[in-house]
């Protein structure tokens, strides 16, 4: 099962899945919105015949590779609310692109990252069950783990683990670099960092990936400027 099809039946990695037999019947009318931009050539026809047969329910995310990158829509609508796409379904585009995507990464989930099983499996246990079982931690009176430090040279996978663990949680993905967060000007970094947060608050849920942190995220005594200090 590849990382859509996951996000669209809700089912995080390595989750048990009940499958059942059911019949399908042909939908009789299919609202899509494109999510970002989408190729400048009219994409009703390519849709219907990649579509054709599939079985999509209102609130799916498609994703459909396309000659220099991945097309990306939303079902707005359909009736009946699940069917599969036939000849005489009437489709339509929608003529403004989705509000907000489902997600905002790339598709990529934990089956695509090969050799790193253990971060795989500990980013699982730390940072997935409390995004998505919550309920866990009231009960128990602790409190959830809030952020996780990914170290390691260059090229290693780290920005990939952030966006696999965004699309597994279903969370918006937001990434800065921070030495981009660094401004010469009184009062504009720590404004950059607060409208970052404000962002992801605003999207919830999410998740933050700040690469480099290590140029802001040293030792407050080790830092000789205010800035550093306040960041």
């Amino acid at each position: 099962m590849d990382a859509t099809t996951r996000l669209n039946a809700s089912a995080p990695e390595g989750s048990q899945i009940l499958l059942e037999v059911e019949e399908a019947t042909p939908l009789n009318s299919i609202t899509l919105a494109r999510v970002g931009r989408a190729p400048e050539e009219d994409i009703e026809q390519m849709i219907r015949g990649r579509l054709k047969d599939r079985i999509l329910c209102q609130g799916d995310h498609i994703t459909l590779p396309v000659p220099g990158g991945v097309l990306e829509l939303q079902v707005v609508r359909c009736r009946p609310k699940k069917g599969f796409l036939s000849e005489n379904t009437k489709a339509t585009i929608h003529r403004k692109s989705a509000k907000r995507p489902l997600v905002s990464t790339s598709d990529v989930s934990f089956t695509d990252i090969g050799g790193l099983d253990e971060q795989i499996e500990r980013l699982q246990e730390c940072a997935i069950i409390p995004l998505l079982h919550p309920e866990l931690f009231v009960h128990s009176g602790k409190e959830p783990i809030r952020g996780v430090l990914l170290h390691g040279e260059p090229g290693t996978g780290k920005g990939m683990l952030a966006k696999a663990l965004a699309r597994e949680c279903h969370c918006t993905f937001l990434a800065v670099s921070a030495p981009e967060l660094i401004q010469g000007v009184y009062g504009e970094s720590e404004k950059g960092l607060r409208n970052l947060f404000e962002k992801a608050k605003k999207e919830a849920p999410a998740v933050i990936f700040i690469d480099e942190i290590d140029a802001i995220g040293g030792c407050r005594e080790e830092r000789s400027g205010g800035m550093s200090q306040s960041l």
